[in-house]
């Protein structure tokens, strides 16, 4: 697969070094439009969705899924993951899953894999997990499946007895591992329906305490993880975070500006613990 991008896609859309979610298209684009054109191209599909999702129009996130299946390169293909995963309903998600159910586990499509897996990690929906895990068992590239493994680290928390990327440990007791970190954190909950971040009850504004304490802190910044918290905070509050990164550099300091602004505003008040959100609007 290549990982070109098309170029009519404004410069820098989708990736996070560089725009990320924050551009606007020169034409709006309309599904309806675009399906009474015939055989639409994906990008622009993917496109129409985005622009449906940030205005708070959920129905039609499937339309992503078509998009992974068609991708021919990495970079629609990643994209449209992470537009399911970070604002597709949990019964989108399941819906998915049984869409892409023989490629992920009949031929074995690495690429389709480990990009669900990163749909199903993007939404931090619990009952994610243990998907996460068996999918996980499938993927016969340990390099490809180590990212699947510290994805599943992150959702649950690492602070018990398997290592972050959990290498360690044979598919079946892997399974079997996060089987029994998923069943306590159900118990405790009460509910496989909730978003969770390291073993906790996700929430925004405690993401984004996270993001500014990670970009105040005296460690090394690791880039992956900046990449990470820039997704998510922008996903959730559609705040332009383009700034974040000059010629592909982290930011810290222009990101940590933005991050304190949101903090101390009002709109902080009006996200919920346990709710996911995209550019603001609740998905539900």
């Amino acid at each position: 697969m290549s990982t070109d991008f098309p170029v009519f896609l404004p410069v820098g859309a989708f990736r996070w070094r560089e725009l990320g979610y924050s551009f606007q298209l020169d034409v709006p684009l309309r599904l309806r439009d675009l399906d009474a054109s015939g055989q639409p191209e994906p990008w622009l599909v993917l496109l129409a969705v985005f622009e449906e999702a940030r205005a708070g129009q959920f129905a039609n996130l499937h339309r992503a899924v078509d998009c992974m299946l068609q991708a021919s390169d990495w970079a629609l293909l990643r994209a449209a993951a992470e537009l399911l995963g970070n604002a597709g309903t949990s019964a989108c998600l399941k819906d998915a899953l049984q869409r892409l159910r023989s490629e992920i586990f009949d031929s074995r499509d690495v690429a389709l894999q480990v990009e669900f897996c990163r749909s199903l990690w993007c939404s931090h929906l619990l009952w994610t997990a243990p998907v996460i895990a068996k999918i996980f068992t499938e993927i016969e590239d340990h390099g490809e499946a180590e990212i699947v493994s510290i994805h599943l680290a992150r959702l649950l928390g690492s602070s018990s007895n398997w290592q972050v990327g959990g290498l360690e440990l044979d598919g079946v007791a892997f399974e079997e591992e996060v089987r029994r970190r998923y069943g306590a954190l159900r118990a405790i909950r009460g509910d496989d329906e909730i978003p969770v971040l390291e073993g906790e009850v996700y929430s925004v504004k405690k993401m984004a305490v996270d993001f500014l304490a990670m970009l105040k802190s005296e460690r090394d910044l690791m880039e992956a993880d900046f990449f990470g918290f820039r997704q998510k905070f922008e996903a959730a509050t559609g705040i332009d975070c383009a700034g974040m990164f000059s010629a592909g550099v982290p930011q810290p300091l222009v990101a940590a500006g933005i991050v304190e602004g949101f903090l101390e505003g009002a709109a902080v008040q009006g996200y919920r613990p346990g709710v996911r959100y995209f550019f603001g609007h609740e998905i539900r």
